[in-house]
């Protein structure tokens, strides 16, 4: 398993639930350091590390994390199933800034606190960061404050350069994909999700209703149990390509006359996770309708201003958000 964050985060932080579960399970796990200095840099330094990985690999990603795997993933044949959670997940050309501004509900662009940095050239860059008193209602309200806090105190930046780098590849088309919509997520709208997770095919997506961005955080249980159906899955349809017959196992199979587009909102589960935790494990026990996106909003505002240097001149970038 290799597990990649997104930004506003490191790797300890956005996935210790997860890695405790998967690490009991028996799962060999990596979770590798997201550079986040924008789809140029961070893809090709991804891809290095899946190419030093052995064997089969199941890769799940968080936030902007789908959008570097997205792109990482393309061309390698040890990647068997991509996972998103809570993710962008890109086509070839698209920019977060774009996908961003398709649907009203982030407030991440009032979070953003810019913070100019040098870069390794002399130029100088912006380094976006969540302002302490937004980051809980954007990015994380639902796991406990005290660990709000702590994630709010080691978030990691992103340098602006990766809400306008645009995606080269894109994994999906070739290598099965499954889905977790955050419910009530601040930061990707659920419905920017639910589109993207369409788009691209997904599996019956999962939706924890009332579950924030930082769903792996407060719902690590629910999201082992994805990945562990993609892991399940992949090998359902590697048989099935070899010639075996069956469908998808348990919860994620795919539903005969609906397509691979079906989404599902999870059942209240009080197993690991807790109250509030939100999965019914049990095949066959959901129901399944074709979902119906809302509708892509035409209005846009500029709210944030990223400011750059390139090639010894001060560029400013109006980035226009719902």
């Amino acid at each position: 398993m290799v597990l990649v964050h997104g930004g506003f985060a490191d790797a300890s932080a956005s996935w210790s639930g997860v890695i405790k579960r998967l690490q009991r399970d028996g799962y060999p796990v990596v979770v590798p350091a997201n550079p986040l200095r924008g789809l140029s840099t961070d893809a090709p330094y991804l891809a290095s590390v899946l190419k030093s990985v052995k064997g089969p690999i199941i890769l799940a990603r968080h936030s902007y994390g789908g959008a570097v795997i997205t792109n990482a993933a393309a061309g390698n044949p040890n990647v068997k199933a991509l996972v998103y959670i809570a993710a962008f997940v890109t086509d070839k050309g698209d920019k977060l800034i774009d996908l961003l501004g398709k649907y009203p509900g982030s407030e991440i662009p009032d979070a953003i606190n810019e913070v100019p940095f040098t870069n390794p050239d002399g130029t100088t860059g912006t380094h976006i960061y969540l302002k302490t008193d937004k980051f809980r209602s954007a990015f994380a309200a639902d796991p406990p404050r005290s660990t709000t806090n702590v994630m709010q105190a080691a978030q990691r930046p992103a340098s602006a350069a990766h809400l306008t780098e645009a995606t080269r590849a894109a994994a999906w088309h070739d290598i099965p994909a499954w889905g977790l919509v955050a419910g009530t997520d601040k930061a990707i709208p659920p419905a920017l999700q639910r589109f993207e997770y369409q788009r691209a095919g997904t599996y019956r997506p999962m939706e924890v209703p009332g579950a924030s961005h930082s769903v792996m955080v407060s719902h690590p249980g629910t999201v082992e149990r994805l990945i562990q159906a993609a892991d399940r899955g992949r090998s359902t349809l590697h048989a099935s390509q070899s010639g075996s017959s069956g469908d998808l196992p348990g919860d994620h199979r795919r539903v005969r006359g609906a397509g691979r587009h079906d989404a599902q909102s999870a059942q209240p589960d009080q197993g690991e996770d807790g109250p509030g935790a939100h999965v019914d494990r049990r095949p066959g026990s959901r129901k399944c309708a074709s979902p119906t996106p809302a509708q892509p909003t035409s209005v846009h505002r500029p709210l944030v201003r990223l400011m750059f240097r390139r090639k010894g001149q001060v560029q400013r970038l109006r980035v226009a958000f719902p």
